[in-house]
């Protein structure tokens, strides 16, 4: 398989743990807030999108 498409996947999956780091923190800063729901629901997503895309990697390699 090409490298630059894994490597390409290893990108995004970096951004994407990137990106959810900075929700965390954001998560941990609004205990009792109704925007948490919003960052949880997101951080939710990012990770179905981590899980995603590191089984499309391991199906590549």
């Amino acid at each position: 398989m090409d490298t630059d498409d894994i490597k390409n996947i290893e990108k995004r999956i970096e951004d994407a743990q990137n990106l959810k780091s900075n929700l965390e923190s954001k998560v941990e800063k609004l205990p009792d807030s109704p925007r948490k729901d919003q960052f949880q629901m997101q951080l939710d997503k990012i990770n179905d999108l981590i899980a995603h895309l590191e089984k499309e990697k391991e199906e590549l390699s």
